[in-house]
């Protein structure tokens, strides 16, 4: 399979998947805004949010389990077995319906309190956000973390090139055992201290110099404080959502509050995918450009085409597509703006 066919199997699997989960929701809500209060009173809210929660595990499982393991499998781009996968699947799972069902409490109990409490939430809910964006590295298991005398001599390789580069190289480097087989993937952290998150991919797949670039690239997001108006625009649109949930909504009951919270911030966060990807093509091909002051255009191509082969990713999309749910440029989107950068 190629990488256009397979970028649709992930496309319409993601599509299918965002539509059944709001479908899913907005169903909870309605069956709690039109349940017999004699209903409702047979259990406590605390026990009727349970219910939201296991549905959504039960969906979430039948899609990851085909989407990220059966179809992955079937690519031949992971070998990891079943049983390897479902450890890993409870585990971010359980963290996530933790997060979920605490979201729902809240959406549901704060509906009902007074205006300055609710005020004060937001404030509190933008610290919150603040904070928990700058500690993401806290939350990276350690299980899904690796290492080895490979892996280091790697590393240092990467770190001269860096030096010859002249990117900050204090930053502390975490690999990442990858599951699949290509996919090379690897990040700095959002805020605060420099963190490099790398795929043992990378050391398997890319020379030390092409690694040193990518990282190089990322290190642009944090020198042009680009990082720092991201997290701030999604703080904002956070406290827009929450603050249309906790004042605008109507709510008849606790569990009503909480679905219905729910199901519009799910659209709304629904809504950001028509928003800001936008945004964040012109900051990719920002990135793009800085790499110029480091390569020349000819290795700058090269590494970008070896990165779409290995990540199976697309290399030209239509304008429609183009427009949503790709924040990432094509391929040949990406190689034609470095053409015409003088």
């Amino acid at each position: 399979m190629n990488a256009t066919n397979y970028q649709k199997v992930r496309l319409w699997s993601g599509i299918f998947s965002i539509g059944t989960n709001l479908g899913l929701i907005c169903a909870f809500a309605l069956f709690f805004w039109s349940a017999d209060a004699a209903i409702l009173a047979k259990f406590s809210p605390q026990i009727w949010l349970v219910l939201p929660v296991l549905a959504f595990l039960a969906l979430g499982f039948f899609f990851d389990v085909l989407s990220g393991h059966a179809a992955e499998t079937a690519l031949g781009r992971t070998k990891q077995g079943f049983g390897a996968w479902l450890r890993d699947w409870i585990s971010v799972s359980i963290r996530g319906a933790t997060a979920l069902y605490v979201a729902l409490l809240f959406l549901g109990f704060a509906r009902f309190w007074s205006d300055e409490t609710k005020a004060i939430l937001l404030v509190f809910a933008a610290i919150f956000a603040l904070v928990l964006t700058n500690a993401l590295p806290l939350y990276l298991p350690r299980s899904w973390r690796a290492n080895s005398e490979k892996l280091r001599e790697y590393e240092f390789k990467v770190r001269e090139e860096l030096r010859d580069l002249q990117i900050p190289t204090r930053a502390s480097v975490v690999w990442i055992a990858a599951e699949d087989e290509t996919s090379v993937n690897g990040a700095l952290a959002p805020l605060g201290r420099a963190q490099i998150w790398l795929s043992t991919n990378v050391a398997r797949h890319l020379e030390p110099r092409q690694t040193a670039l990518l990282v190089a690239r990322d290190f642009y997001f944090r020198r042009t404080k680009k990082q720092i108006l991201n997290a701030a625009i999604c703080v904002l649109w956070l406290l827009f959502g929450l603050g249309v949930s906790l004042f605008l909504l109507p709510a008849k009951s606790v569990e009503s509050a909480a679905t219905t919270g729910a199901a519009w911030m799910s659209f709304w966060c629904f809504a950001a995918l028509f928003v800001w990807p936008h945004l964040n093509r012109a900051q990719m091909a920002g990135a793009d450009r800085f790499l110029l002051s480091h390569a020349s255009p000819e290795e700058i191509a090269a590494l970008l085409r070896r990165v779409q082969e290995l990540n199976g990713t697309d290399t030209q999309l239509s304008r429609a597509k183009s427009a949503v749910f790709h924040p990432i440029p094509s391929l040949e989107s990406r190689l034609s703006r470095l053409e015409k950068t003088p």
